[in-house]
């Protein structure tokens, strides 16, 4: 009962989460397709991935019917293709890199294949649910995914460890800071230099979670479709200013 009102007492919702990310997301992408924004918008959407991630979970343990779910992700992943190849790529078609609902697609199977492997009483069985989940993560990287298998794997480690923040916060230091390939840029610590990965800049996105309550918040229609419709319509919106700057 403590801990339940310790919840409660968070003040944000699932949709909180939701507008949050999406800003984060949208200052990003600003970033990306101008040429005179400032690196912090850069710097301030890496925590859009990591909540969205999170929430994908959420989602995942929540929802009454995983089917649906997976299908809602791929008919709008197929819909953002496009708006996310002329805005990554400048082109109606560029292979080389799948817009991030692809890797969300790719996170939700592999939480199913980790969810079978828990039910199985087999060796056999544990084996193909934990080697389909890390299939999965292998997809991420030769399909070229936005984050590539380290963002299926950033899935992974909300649905391994959920309501264990600390747990969360070294899984994705690890992912993020350890792993992950990218942009570096040096932070005074003590008198030494750190090369700190851009990247890992997401780890601050724990701070939102932990202030998540576990409350959905409202129910209406807008906010339900609002993460699946805002991230294509956005992208578009973007290509189409980019043409006039």
């Amino acid at each position: 009962m403590k801990n339940q009102h310790s919840e409660s007492r968070k003040p944000l919702d699932a949709n909180h989460l939701k507008i949050l990310a999406m800003f984060c997301m949208l200052l990003d992408h600003i970033w990306a397709t101008t040429r005179l924004s400032p690196p912090w918008m850069h710097y301030v959407g890496r925590l859009a991935f990591p909540i969205f991630a999170f929430q994908l979970t959420e989602g995942f343990f929540h929802t009454r019917d995983r089917k649906k779910y997976k299908k809602r992700l791929l008919i709008f992943a197929l819909i953002s293709e496009i708006p996310f190849n002329l805005m990554v790529g400048g082109y109606w078609l560029y292979p080389f890199q799948q817009n991030v609902l692809w890797t969300f697609l790719l996170g939700l199977l592999a939480m199913e294949f980790l969810e079978k492997a828990k039910a199985c009483r087999t060796p056999a069985g544990w084996i193909r649910g934990v080697g389909g989940g890390l299939l999965c993560v292998l997809a991420g990287m030769v399909l070229a995914v936005d984050y590539g298998g380290i963002g299926v794997a950033t899935v992974l480690v909300f649905y391994l460890f959920p309501g264990r923040p600390l747990f969360q916060f070294a899984g994705l230091f690890v992912l993020l800071q350890v792993i992950f390939q990218g942009q570096y840029f040096a932070v005074p610590v003590f008198g030494t230099v750190l090369e700190w990965n851009v990247e890992a800049i997401g780890i601050l996105a724990m701070v939102p979670i932990c202030l998540y309550n576990g409350k959905r918040g409202s129910t209406h229609p807008f906010f339900r479709w609002a993460g699946y419709v805002f991230y294509p319509a956005h992208m578009t919106v973007l290509c189409l200013l980019s043409l006039l700057w």
